[in-house]
């Protein structure tokens, strides 16, 4: 028990740190990170991340801000740590209970035409395993 609270403080730093958020359960963030070792953002995993956005730069559908602010959000957090080659693709994956984890260029449209400010609010209905969100809480919005 206590190191699923320890998981869950710490998700809450890494991927919350700048965000204003209410009503927020991360029970969800933490449904596949029940082991320490998969809760790491390698440099393999980061490597991963970083082709992915580079791809996804390569595609001129998201500003650099929004880029930015993916490359810091360790995807693989969000699915389960057996499909790790599949949290670096760009496609959506199923979650479990009938939702998926968002492709990663519809989060970087999205977010994008989203067109953030500092404080701005935003409404996330349906947050699937929390990625999106996780990627806005990085423009210091209130979600």
């Amino acid at each position: 028990m206590l190191l699923w609270i320890n998981l869950q403080q710490r998700i809450n730093e890494i991927l919350f740190e700048n965000c204003i958020y209410s009503q927020i359960r991360i029970d969800t963030y933490c449904y596949f990170c029940t082991m320490k070792s998969e809760f790491q953002d390698s440099f393999r995993h980061k490597g991963l991340r970083r082709n992915l956005i580079q791809d996804i730069r390569d595609k001129k559908i998201a500003t650099e801000k929004v880029l930015d602010a993916m490359m810091e959000v360790p995807r693989h957090l969000f699915i389960d740590g057996a499909f790790l080659e599949k949290a670096y693709s760009d496609f959506a994956f199923p979650i479990g209970e009938g939702q998926t984890i968002s492709q990663p260029s519809t989060v970087a449209i999205q977010t994008t035409l989203l067109d953030l400010k500092e404080g701005d609010r935003v409404l996330e209905i349906g947050t699937g395993s929390g990625y999106q969100t996780a990627v806005l809480c990085k423009f210091n919005v209130k979600i």
